[in-house]
């Protein structure tokens, strides 16, 4: 089979297109500027993670939301779990285990911006480490539930609100 014929039978699930405007996500990298990479090998097995564990968990452990808009900024969170109200979120990334989630900065604040954007507290990482400790291991995946105070949530919005007011984004 060839490429051509693959892409028209099994074709790219998408979400909805992001929208114009400022969204949290380009808030967050300016604040934290984490290191990044344009090589498609840091970036495509993290679109890849998220449209299979979307497509696997379907509606049965989270759903979509699709994108939502708070004070003029957007996000579209992986996923969110109606029946709990948790938000999910899945990642793939080069790191160590030895790293918790709680310690990156940029993963921590798109977390709290999606709770406060669907109104949640709770909330599940489904993470990938490709490289799993670096120390032979492998691949390794985890589950990180977490649990936000009411007041972690909004002061972390406020500081995305007003570092998006303070560059004269909103």
């Amino acid at each position: 089979m060839h490429y051509k014929e693959i892409q028209e039978e099994f074709p790219r699930r998408q979400g909805p297109p992001r929208s114009p405007g400022l969204h949290l996500t380009d808030i967050i990298v300016d604040i934290v500027k984490p290191k990044t990479s344009d090589n498609d090998l840091f970036k495509e097995p993290g679109f890849i993670w998220e449209e299979l564990l979307s497509f696997a968990f379907g509606q049965s452990l989270a759903d979509r939301p699709g994108e939502i808009v708070v004070d003029g900024i957007a996000m579209s969170p992986d996923g969110m779990d109606w029946e709990n109200w948790v938000v999910h979120e899945y990642k793939v990334t080069w790191r160590s285990t030895n790293k918790l989630p709680v310690d990156n900065a940029y993963w921590m604040m798109q977390l709290k911006g999606y709770c406060k954007g669907l109104g949640a507290t709770a909330a599940k990482m489904r993470i990938l480490y490709l490289m799993g400790n670096y120390r032979g291991s492998g691949p390794q995946y985890t589950v990180w539930e977490m649990q936000f105070s009411k007041l972690e949530i909004d002061e972390n919005w406020e500081a995305i609100v007003n570092h998006a007011k303070f560059r004269g984004w909103l």
